[in-house]
This record gives structure tokens, C-alpha cells and sequence, in this order.
């Protein structure tokens, strides 16, 4: 009886606010196209945090010092994209495209960028401390002297880079592509390196890996 009379009541509660939906009062899913007007927004202020960017096309804009703390920009375009000195921290860039981007002296700290596309990118000085960046690609990248401390780089993609003093301290770089990258003087210290690819990589101290490097640099 009790049953039947709760069934009722709902009834009557949906007839008589038929907006309301059986699944009201639950977060909805985030939106999966970009706000236009946060991206007039970025263009204008170069402050744009936690804003929702997703799929956006800004590639070629020019956005030094830029704040996108925490902004949601997977699969949007930056190529070419001008973000020296921007503060990404916390950003999602899963997919995203920033080929030929400026990221120097940028902070991406625990920064999400699965799967994103990085080649021949400045990664000079950019902080990538304790950032998800598995299967990235970061081919020909200039990282000189960037941290990776702390991240995540499994299956990533890093050969033909320029890494030199570059700091992958405690970073997991299990499966990597490092082949024919540069290494010297960088910092390894607890990295892990299982099933990493260095052939031809320069380590750091100089010497050249041989050709079916796995997880070590062998003479």
C-alpha cells in the first residue's frame, strides 16, 4: 500500500510540473561544442579560466601571458598558436592540435594532455610538472631546459626532440618514443624508462645510444 501511494504521488508530481524530467536535480553533461562568446572573450581580455573552449578554433592567435587555468580545450586548434608565458595549469587538452605552438615559459602543471599533438612546438622553460601527457605527440620539439617532473608520458612520443637540461624527474616515461632525441645534461633521477625506445637518442652524458636501445642507453 505505502509502495502504491509513494507511485501516486510522483504521478501527480510530474502532472502537475510536466518540465520536470526524471532525471532533474543530476549535473548535466558538459556541452560539447565551445561558448563563441568565451572565445571573443580570450580574444579581448587574454583571461579566459575554467572556460569551455572545446573544439574551438583559435590556431594563430596571439595570446602571451594568457590565463587558462583550468580551461576545457580538447580537440580545439592551436596551431601556430602564440601562448608564451600563458598559465594552463590544470587545463584539459586531450586531443587538442598545437603544432608550431609557443609554449615558453608556460605552466602546465597537472595539466591533462592525452593524445595531443605537439610537434616542432617551443616548449622552452614550460612546466609540465606532474602533467598526464600519455601517447602525446612532442616530435621535434624544442624543450630545453622544460620540466617534466612528476608527469605522466607513457607511450608518448618524443623523438628527434631537444631536451637538453631538461628535468623528467620521477616522470613515467614507460614505452616512449625517445629515439634520436637529445638528452644532454637532462635529469632522470627515478624516471622510469621500461620499454623506452632510445636508439640514436643523445643521452646525458653525450654519448650516442646504440640502435635497439630499450629502457637504457647501451654503448
Amino acid at each position: 500500500m505505502a509502495r502504491c501511494l509513494i507511485f501516486l504521488i510522483i504521478v501527480l508530481c510530474w502532472m502537475i510540473h510536466p518540465e520536470m524530467s526524471p532525471g532533474q536535480g543530476f549535473p548535466e553533461d558538459p556541452p560539447v561544442t565551445y561558448f563563441p562568446e568565451q572565445v571573443k572573450q580570450l580574444a579581448d581580455t587574454k583571461k579566459c579560466p575554467q572556460c569551455n573552449l572545446m573544439g574551438a578554433d583559435l590556431s594563430g592567435m596571439l595570446l602571451p601571458h594568457a590565463n587558462l587555468q583550468k580551461a576545457l580545450l580538447s580537440r580545439a586548434n592551436l596551431n601556430w598558436t602564440i601562448l608564451s608565458d600563458a598559465i594552463l595549469n590544470k587545463a584539459i587538452l586531450e586531443e587538442a592540435s598545437l603544432s608550431m605552438v609557443d609554449l615558453s615559459r608556460a605552466g602546465l602543471k597537472a595539466a591533462f594532455l592525452k593524445h595531443t599533438i605537439l610537434k616542432f612546438a617551443n616548449l622552452y622553460l614550460t612546466d609540465f610538472s606532474g602533467a598526464y601527457l600519455q601517447y602525446a605527440n612532442l616530435k621535434w620539439v624544442n624543450a630545453t631546459e622544460t620540466k617534466f617532473e612528476a608527469a605522466n608520458m607513457e607511450h608518448a612520443d618524443l623523438s628527434n626532440g631537444i631536451f637538453k637540461k631538461a628535468i623528467f624527474e620521477r616522470a613515467n616515461l614507460k614505452y616512449a618514443n625517445l629515439s634520436q632525441a637529445v638528452f644532454l645534461d637532462a635529469n632522470f633521477k627515478d624516471a622510469h624508462l621500461e620499454g623506452a625506445n632510445l636508439s640514436g637518442a643523445t643521452w646525458i652524458d653525450g654519448r650516442k645510444c646504440a640502435e635497439n636501445s630499450i629502457g637504457i642507453c647501451e654503448k
